[in-house]
């Protein structure tokens, strides 16, 4: 099952979240990108990172199977223009 999560770096920023919680993959949109990089953080309650990495283009998908259950944020950055975007997300089974 693919979930999915979209970001936006407007100035407005606008996230849309779908079938929440996640089981395996959370698929992330980033709504108007640039044709920058944007990094990303994936983080759990206690504040550790469990995923990073960058990601050019208009969509990330990640594989949470891994993942104990739980609340995640996902803090993404766009290089560019330094706007910063957020979410979470539920992982359970």
């Amino acid at each position: 099952m693919i979930n999915r999560l979209d970001l936006s770096f407007l100035n407005a920023i606008k996230k849309s979240f779908t079938l929440n919680p996640a089981i395996d993959i959370v698929q992330i949109n980033f709504l108007n990108p640039t044709s920058s990089a944007i990094s990303y953080q994936l983080v759990d309650m206690l504040g550790t990172v469990r995923a990073e990495g960058s990601v050019s283009g208009t969509a990330l998908s990640l594989d949470v199977q891994a993942l104990p259950n739980g609340l995640y944020y996902l803090r993404a950055r766009n290089a560019a223009t330094g706007f910063i975007a957020s979410g979470k997300f539920v992982v359970e089974r």
